[in-house]
């Protein structure tokens, strides 16, 4: 069952909930996350998804990855953003932290990465 937030309100048209932990965070968006993409594939047939880095992202993409019970297969995936001038095998890339994090264990139907070495 996933953690309650400790506390709802809404800025501007958007619902905020704060939770009193990460770990709680983490637990309860993952499970509606989850629960978001079996329901596109179940009635649309496929899910898209945004996904963000960074180390406020590693607990719930482990959780999100560890639940189970989707279909990557009828995922389309992409990252939000990505250094420029850096290679996809860069350690501090955003492809190689998507890659190692998400794509490789759930092999999704497609991984729209943005290429941080190309040129302006």
């Amino acid at each position: 069952m996933a953690p309650n937030p400790v506390r709802t309100f809404k800025a501007d048209q958007l619902q905020v909930q704060v939770y009193s932990s990460q770990e709680d965070l983490s637990e309860s968006i993952s499970q509606q996350v989850h629960a978001y993409l079996k329901e596109r594939i179940q009635s649309q047939g496929s899910a898209s998804a945004i996904l963000a880095t960074g180390n406020s992202q590693i607990k719930f993409l482990a959780r999100l990855v560890s639940l189970g019970g989707i279909d990557w297969s009828k995922v389309t995936l992409f990252h939000m953003d990505e250094y420029l001038g850096i290679t996809p095998d860069h350690k501090a890339s955003f492809r190689y932290y998507m890659r190692e994090r998400v794509e490789s264990l759930v092999k999704p139907k497609v991984f729209h990465y943005l290429q941080g070495e190309a040129l302006l």
